[in-house]
């Protein structure tokens, strides 16, 4: 029962939906944000996407682009893209 603990690096914020991580310059859109029933992920095919609470806990790991997020409590949520040896971050807030 080892504890999920992920860092962040290199993570640009914007007001608009769409995140940029500046290390490889690879976009990761989500949308609606903020939402109250679900997201939407665009990026690569065959991508696992995962959905992490502020404290680091796993709460959502798939691999749809559409994600029904209405069980998650109000708060800030981050998203981890996965594909390969690509790995993008982005996060969504859930009204």
């Amino acid at each position: 029962n080892t504890p999920l603990f992920f860092c962040i690096d290199n993570l640009s914020y914007s007001l608009s939906n769409t995140y940029v991580n500046n290390s490889n310059a690879n976009i990761l859109t989500i949308f609606p944000n903020p939402t109250t029933q679900y997201i939407n992920i665009v990026s690569d095919k065959n991508s696992v996407i995962e959905i992490f609470d502020l404290s680091g806990k796993l709460l959502i790991q798939t691999d749809e682009q559409t994600i029904n997020v209405q069980n998650l409590n109000q708060g800030t949520y981050i998203v981890r893209v996965r594909n390969g040896h690509k790995t993008n971050y982005g996060k969504f807030i859930k009204l």
